[in-house]
C-alpha cells in the first residue's frame, strides 16, 4: 500500500471517529433537551433514530471497511419523516406531497441498492 493511500486511510478513520463522538454528543444534548422539557415528542425519537443509524453506518464500517449504500438512505427517509412531523398542520399540501414523494424514492432506491456495498479501502491482490 502507498504511502498516499495509506494516509488516506488513516485520515478517513479520524473523520468517522470525529463523526462517531459527535453523534453521541447529540444524543447526549437530546437526551438533556427531553429531560428538561419533561416530556418524549416523535420528532425526538426520529432525531435519536437518525442519530442510531448515523452510529450504526460508522460501527459497520469500522468492524468491516465496507460501507452499505442503504444506510444513507434510512437517513434520508427518517430524515424527511422527522421534517413532516415537525411541520404539523401548517405546512402548504404540496410540499408535503413533495416530501412524501421524497420518501417514496427514497424507499424504492433503497430496494434496489439493498445488496450494495462500497469498499472504501483497496482490496489486497
Amino acid at each position: 500500500m502507498s504511502r498516499m493511500s495509506k494516509l488516506f486511510e488513516q485520515l478517513e478513520d479520524l473523520i468517522l471517529s470525529i463523526i462517531a463522538f459527535m453523534t453521541i454528543g447529540a444524543v447526549g444534548f437530546e437526551l438533556v433537551t427531553v429531560y428538561e422539557k419533561g416530556s418524549i415528542d416523535l420528532a425526538d425519537l426520529l432525531l435519536m433514530f437518525i442519530y442510531a443509524e448515523v452510529l450504526g453506518m460508522v460501527a459497520i464500517y469500522f468492524r468491516s471497511h465496507v460501507l452499505p449504500v442503504i444506510y444513507p438512505l434510512f437517513i434520508g427517509i427518517t430524515a424527511l419523516a422527522r421534517l413532516i412531523v415537525l411541520q404539523g398542520k401548517d405546512s402548504v399540501p404540496e410540499q408535503l406531497i413533495f416530501e412524501a414523494g421524497s420518501i417514496l424514492l427514497l424507499s424504492i432506491a433503497a430496494l434496489l441498492l439493498k445488496d450494495v456495498k462500497v469498499t472504501l479501502t483497496p482490496t489486497k491482490k
